[in-house]
């Protein structure tokens, strides 16, 4: 029997939540995406094109919330007894803008003891700041 996990979100019905992160000051994010350097450089289009569908599908789990418990139930298998508080735990903490804080990256350093290292080497706003700059985000809430 486990004790306890730390998780994006309850793992079923019968579990109980001690603590949210962010309710203790530790920066927390759900949606880290990762990329190899190489690949960005060699398919820089292809990171546009999916970082801009992924921005796309949480301003429509936002906007669209008959059609977000649609699709949450279809990958949750059958769990629409949490339907309700995965929606609720998507909308609070999925950024509008998918950017990266580097204070969630020092976070995970920590979790992996190489809280030293050097945050900025782990992670690159620069391409969703584009995509914010060319006025994509703000589109899509209006």
């Amino acid at each position: 029997m486990m004790a306890g996990a730390v998780r994006s979100m309850k793992p079923g019905p019968k579990t109980r939540m001690l603590v949210d992160l962010p309710d203790l000051g530790i920066p927390f994010s759900m949606d880290l995406i990762a990329v190899k350097r190489d690949f960005y450089k060699s398919s820089p289009r292809t990171v546009d094109a999916m970082l801009k569908a992924y921005i796309e599908g949480v301003a429509a789990l936002r906007s669209r919330k008959d059609f977000a418990y649609k699709v949450l139930s279809k990958y949750m298998l059958g769990a629409s007894d949490s339907l309700d508080e995965a929606y609720e735990y998507a909308v609070k903490y999925l950024d509008r803008q998918a950017r990266v804080d580097p204070a969630v990256i020092q976070t995970v350093l920590n979790w992996e003891n190489k809280g030293d290292a050097s945050v900025n080497e782990f992670f690159d706003n620069s391409a969703v700041d584009r995509i914010i700059k060319e006025g994509f985000v703000e589109r899509l809430y209006k």
